[in-house]
């Protein structure tokens, strides 16, 4: 079973416990994000495994939340740091300047934020 079918919770739980790496869950994450991206179009933007191994390496450094390093993507609608925000938008390109409270919270709890989501153009009316 992959553990695309398991919460952030009970995945955060194998990692804490040994049965899991955080570095096999990126790898994995990352590889169905590549895999589907084609055809399902989810993400806008995603980490590059060096770049993703290096944020949770220093995650792990300094003391990891209770996330234990899961990989989040968030909508395209918050600022992140180190991601194209665009806001499904043309307007808009390159990352924001600092992140969004909730990227922020979830990086403090230890998640790796490792990709964006699509949204519709201000997450308003007309999918794209």
């Amino acid at each position: 079973m992959t553990t695309s079918a398991h919460s952030a919770r009970s995945t955060a739980a194998r990692i804490a416990e040994g049965s899991l790496q955080a570095s096999d869950e990126i790898r994995q994450t990352l590889d169905r994000i590549q895999a589907s991206q084609f055809s399902v179009g989810a993400f806008t933007a995603c980490l590059e495994l060096p770049t993703a191994l290096q944020q949770l390496g220093a995650m792990q450094a300094s003391g990891i939340g209770p996330l234990q390093g899961v990989p989040v993507g968030v909508k395209d609608i918050f600022d992140t740091r180190d991601l194209p925000t665009v806001y499904g938008s043309a307007l808009y390109t390159g990352p924001a300047r600092s992140d969004a409270a909730m990227v922020s919270a979830i990086r403090r709890a230890g998640g790796l934020v490792i990709g964006k989501t699509t949204t519709t153009e201000f997450a308003f009316l007309n999918p794209t």
